[in-house]
């Protein structure tokens, strides 16, 4: 930039007023600029070097001279370089979340969730709680993208369990499901603590296997038979006599070994003679009637069964109590009742008794 003005001779002791004005002239320039003065005071030139930046864009500094006149002449009086502030647009205004009641839509990882504001402030300790609480300004980068979907860059398959979670207020995870490190990294990052506590349950508990889908069927068939024996009466005395004894046969199949061992060890037929190999065992045994002799009751090869721990030993003497055991067994190892036969009205006077586990 150059400024070329001629000025007649001045009076005493304007070259000191000149001085002040070019002093006052550098301390408006941007530091990279150096102001000189040269010619005589008939030929005063104010020279501005600037840099390429200043001296590309004269936008960038407003020059403004001003004379006044001596009686006789013109005198220079002022000048003044002041800088033009460049124009910024002011910073975004933070979004207000939504308000409650209506869905919200949000792009985790570029998969579209509809929620509602309830659902994602469940856990306000949570970061989700925290970004859609009432009042608190959206951050700039959940700001609403095209469409008004709100976006979070995370995995978006993963937050699938993390919203069913959020409603449900339980892990409901399918069967043979393998990205628990994965989902236990989405719920840390979004700061649920139950969701954390419920997966450090989930993994402790991978060591016990989850039942699988078994059969169980159970029958039972009653047979009366009468024996006959010698009742000794006397010294010398013998008389003939009888009595129906009920010898009972039954077949239990299960196609899970551990319930099918814990039926061997409720009624007592773990030895090697009673118990059958694969997955399945039979019973037969017949209750001693109180007329028949104990040892005619062994000589006949007869022998009871029995059923409970150590301490709780008690005799199983007809169907029903074998049908009532079966039956606690089998609700303890999660099978559920399927069908009964003949009569599924009279559970315990029945044949026979089937049961699923799915």
């Amino acid at each position: 930039m150059r400024l070329d003005r001629n000025f007649p001779s001045l009076p005493f002791g304007f070259p000191l007023l000149f001085s002040s004005v070019l002093k006052t002239f550098q301390e408006f320039l941007c530091p990279e600029t150096i102001p000189h003065y040269q010619g005589s005071w008939g030929e005063p030139q104010i020279l501005l070097p600037c840099t390429t930046t200043c001296a590309s864009n004269p936008e960038n500094l407003n020059l403004t001279t001003q004379f006044c006149t001596y009686p006789g002449s013109s005198a220079f009086s002022s000048l003044s370089v002041s800088p033009v502030p460049p124009k910024i647009s002011p910073p975004p205004v933070p979004s207000s979340p939504p308000s409650f009641g209506g869905p919200v839509t949000l792009n985790v990882g570029g998969t579209l969730y509809s929620t509602t504001l309830e659902t994602l402030t469940r856990f306000p300790d949570s970061m989700l709680g925290a970004m859609f609480r009432a009042g608190t300004p959206i951050p700039p980068n959940l700001n609403t993208q095209g469409g008004g979907h709100y976006f979070i860059d995370r995995d978006g398959k993963a937050f699938r369990h993390i919203l069913n979670f959020l409603r449900l207020g339980r892990l409901d995870l399918p069967r043979g499901y393998g990205e628990t490190a994965l989902l236990r990294a989405e719920a840390d990052f979004y700061q649920i603590r139950p969701l954390l506590d419920a997966l450090r349950e989930l993994e402790a508990s991978r060591g016990t296997p989850a039942p699988t889908a078994a059969l169980l069927h159970a029958d039972v068939d009653a047979s009366p038979r009468q024996v006959h024996f010698s009742a000794r009466r006397g010294p010398h005395h013998y008389e003939l006599s009888s009595v129906q004894v009920d010898t009972f046969r039954a077949n239990i199949f299960c196609t899970d070994p551990e319930c099918l061992g814990a039926m061997r060890a409720r009624f007592g037929v773990a030895s090697e003679d009673r118990a059958e190999g694969g997955p399945h065992f039979h019973l037969e045994w017949a209750p001693r009637p109180a007329e028949l002799p104990e040892a005619e009751y062994r000589r006949l090869g007869l022998q009871p069964l029995w059923t409970g721990g150590p301490g709780e030993r008690r005799e199983v003497v007809g169907t029903p109590a074998f049908l009532e055991e079966v039956l606690r067994v089998a609700l303890e190892h999660g099978f559920r009742l399927d069908s009964v036969f003949p009569d599924p009205e009279d559970l315990l006077n029945s044949r026979s008794l089937r049961f699923v586990r799915h």
